[in-house]
């Protein structure tokens, strides 16, 4: 729950009775006194049942994917249509990056075509960033923030929309530079991400 992150930061206002899994952590794993950030959940559960981090099932599964030259290849995105839909990855460490590949092969021809990128992941973790890039290298774009108002599931979104010129196109995952990472104890987070090109 959203909620969680306000309830946790205002502790004075939550009840001292908390069951286990009913708040999301918080930001850096935090959680009520006496519990613990239960990682594969992000949720606050007993100190004694608490697990650590490990990546979700099938989301190394693309591994080595971690440079340009190593990017998963999604092959064409076509005018209109979804190229990847919920996949699963993770960050598992410092340094950590994934990347994955498609092109753009013609202009889209609708009354906003545009690339439209959604990666969402847990607020318990360090905070994860997106980058558009060109085959080159350069930065194209950015994902900006944009987990909606009232949004109670423990997670956060960055997207990105951009119209984009035929050509070679590459998407970067990876910790968000001098993001707050637990002084480097929680630098690490699971993700899911969807890459489509609507025309409206």
């Amino acid at each position: 729950m959203r909620l969680a992150a306000t309830c946790l930061v205002l502790l004075a206002a939550c009840s001292p009775d908390i069951a286990k899994g009913t708040y999301f952590c918080g930001p850096e794993r935090f959680c009520p006194p006496d519990m613990a950030c239960d990682d594969p959940t992000y949720t606050c559960d007993s100190t004694r049942l608490a697990q650590p981090f490990a990546c979700p099932a099938g989301s190394e599964a693309l591994e080595p994917d971690d440079s340009g030259a190593d990017a998963v290849d999604d092959g064409e995105l076509d005018c209109g249509e979804s190229l990847v839909g919920e996949r699963v990855g993770c960050v598992d460490q410092d340094g950590d990056e994934d990347y994955l590949t498609f092109a753009v092969t013609g202009e889209c021809v609708g009354e906003n075509p545009h690339l439209e990128v959604t990666l969402r992941f847990p607020i318990a973790f360090v905070p994860l960033s997106i980058d558009l890039l060109d085959d080159t290298g350069a930065t194209v774009a950015e994902g900006v923030l944009c987990t909606q108002s009232g949004d109670l599931t423990g997670n956060d979104r960055v997207c990105i929309e951009r119209a984009l010129a035929p050509g070679r196109y590459f998407l970067r995952v990876r910790a968000l530079p001098d993001g707050p990472d637990c002084d480097g104890d929680c630098h690490y987070n699971q993700y899911t991400i969807i890459v489509a090109y609507p025309l409206a």
